[in-house]
């Protein structure tokens, strides 16, 4: 082991016919299956979708690349087993997700589930929620990009903004012309591919070393085997509470207010099936998580004398995953090409569920307003126009990425100031109906404030980070026998950071030290608290004028009382929205459906 790997030409061959056959799904829904001819079925595929693609698409939406590499490489560098409860308690989040926000959604069938704020709150409420999801889905999806991007890199010698170019203008190709059913098919492929790649490291490791006892014998010895840490420092990367017990919050938003996980589930047949789908990403949220900690450990124990970073022959940390699947099995051509195009695949499904459901949103809310009388043909082919439009924003951004940190400490940082204040507004709205929109509102501006006074003062003070130990006594051209790294986490981060003395910090910078994992948590409580407290000094609203359905029945939620009846039998329903003069509420009057009447309000 001493030069770095590179793609093979065998690699390159495979790689291009996996990302051949992503954009072949794109071509079969554009132009030989239903042809994408309405809205309809361009944005929720046509409502007919089966659990199986819609649970795998959702698992693909939320462990991207950036969850992937940067996973696995903090269990090497930094946390260990630790990192287990950091995909666990996502389980918890998808549960609340599926149990308390999601029947809401389904029953109003929701395009937009920003629609929801308009109909509890004001449109400016929604106008909001809308303004953070922009924010939120393009840097997740310039973040997402780079990851992969990365790893192309790192194993190509390519340059990394052509890495950038070719995978956004894969992705625009086959959902402009395949929409939401090219967009999960393709995720179902792509995931199957993630889950070969992570079972490849730890199965290829474990024969290396001489089983996988010896890889959790050796991780023990490099101190990486610790799953409890339960001190209550709030400048500690990552402990037992903020992962496992308020760890969910951080999690809650991709569960529970994105738009394209919600997109996903809408587009399943029936109410039954979306819940059926569901329950399949959950274990496949165990599953994965598990994997990730298992190759981190792998990879530690593969590398565990002679680490490629101190070395100098990785040149960034989350660069580690593909770094790995080259230096190991060069010896097996093409295999690499195929186990490095699925973190790139990784990618690919992130931004193409992004284009999908920014075209919905701006359609619904942008498009349809000042334009009423256009018709389902046009409007699919203007919600075609946007996600080339979009694209073209996503790959300006993707170019800038390079400027941030750490890619998972980067995510969760833009996650806890966008997602954690916006979270709070559909919680208040969904299980308090006393809550009036000031107190929604104040709650979201002055959780945001904190949470970007914190964020923006952890980059002008960044904090030293502590890597667990690492060795390069083996390494044949290392003069150093062990070495105890600590890098500064910045904007640039520790990405590219080098070792070196910590510079003497002011004492506020300690109050910006707090772990990136504590800032969805915070923001989110600073919101709930905030929204309450203004609603009781400027009035609770009467709980008895808001429409029952816009409220989650706690009652039945816990009790698992929820039938497909009180959903099922909303699916058709007309609504009706305004708004009383002087109230701060939105009513929707509905007429009777089937068998199921409801209360006029």
């Amino acid at each position: 082991m001493t030069s770095v790997p590179i793609f093979s030409v065998y690699d390159w061959v495979v790689f291009s016919l996996v990302m051949a056959f992503s954009a072949s799904i794109g071509i079969y829904y554009g132009f030989i299956g239903s042809k994408q001819k309405t809205t309809t079925e361009y944005l929720l595929a046509g409502r007919s979708m089966g659990y199986l693609p819609v649970a795998m698409s959702l698992i693909a939406s939320f462990f991207t690349g950036i969850y992937i590499q940067g996973q696995t490489a903090d269990v090497y560098f930094r946390t260990g087993c630790l990192a287990i409860w950091v995909g666990l308690s996502s389980v918890i989040g998808a549960w609340i997700g599926a149990r308390c926000f999601l029947p809401i959604y389904y029953r109003f069938q929701f395009i937009s589930i920003y629609e929801y704020l308009e109909l509890r709150f004001n449109p400016f409420t929604r106008n909001l929620g809308l303004a953070v999801c922009y924010l939120y889905y393009i840097l997740h999806s310039g973040v997402a990009t780079y990851a992969a991007s990365l790893a192309l890199t790192t194993v190509s010698h390519l340059d990394l903004n052509v890495c950038i170019l070719i995978l956004i203008a894969i992705c625009i190709f086959y959902t402009f012309l395949g929409g939401m059913k090219a967009v999960l098919w393709a995720d179902c492929f792509q995931m199957t591919l993630c889950f070969a790649t992570l079972l490849s490291v730890v199965i290829m490791v474990s024969l290396q070393v001489g089983g996988f006892s010896q890889v959790i014998e050796i991780s023990g010895e490099g101190g990486r085997t610790q799953i409890f840490e339960f001190t209550l420092e709030p400048s500690k990367y990552i402990t037992f509470w903020n992962t496992a017990v308020f760890g969910f919050i951080s999690w809650m938003p991709s569960q529970c207010i994105m738009q394209y996980q919600v997109q996903r589930t809408l587009s399943c047949k029936d109410f039954k099936t979306a819940n059926i789908a569901l329950l399949i990403y959950g274990i496949g949220l165990v599953v994965v998580s598990v994997l990730c900690v298992l190759a981190g450990l792998c990879l530690y124990a593969y590398y565990a004398y002679c680490d490629p970073y101190s070395s100098g022959r990785l040149q960034y940390t989350d660069g580690l995953l593909p770094f790995f699947i080259i230096d190991a099995f060069n010896h097996l051509p093409g295999l690499p090409g195929l186990l490095i195009s699925s973190l790139c695949c990784l990618a690919l499904s992130t931004v193409s569920s992004v284009l999908n459901s920014l075209s919905a949103i701006t359609g619904e809310h942008m498009i349809k307003p000042f334009w009423p009388d256009l018709s389902d043909t046009t409007f699919t082919v203007i919600s075609k126009a946007l996600v080339v439009a979009f694209g073209v924003v996503i790959l300006g951004v993707s170019f800038l990425m390079p400027k941030l940190g750490s890619l998972l400490a980067a995510l969760l940082g833009i996650l806890g100031v966008a997602n954690g204040p916006i979270l709070g507004v559909f919680t208040l709205g969904i299980f308090i109906p006393h809550v009036n929109t000031k107190g929604v509102l104040a709650g979201f501006f002055i959780a945001t404030f904190i949470g970007l006074w914190i964020f923006i003062g952890s980059i002008i003070y960044p904090t030293p980070i502590e890597l667990l130990p690492l060795s390069t006594e083996e390494c044949l051209s290392s003069t150093v026998d062990y070495i105890n790294l600590t890098a500064p986490e910045t904007l640039v981060s520790a990405l590219t950071a080098t070792t070196g003395p910590v510079v003497q910090r002011p004492g506020i910078a300690n109050f910006y030290a707090l772990s990136r994992f504590w800032y969805t948590p915070l923001n989110f409580g600073i919101s709930i608290v905030v929204g309450i407290v203004v609603s009781f000094l400027t009035g609770f609203n009467d709980p008895k004028l808001i429409d029952s359905r816009l409220i989650c029945n706690l009652r039945q939620t816990c009790l698992f009382q929820l039938s497909m009846d009180e959903v099922d039998g909303l699916e058709d329903t007309d609504k009706l929205v305004k708004k009383q003069k002087g109230a701060d509420v939105f009513y929707v009057e509905t007429r009777e459906v089937g068998t199921l009447t409801m209360d006029e309000t």
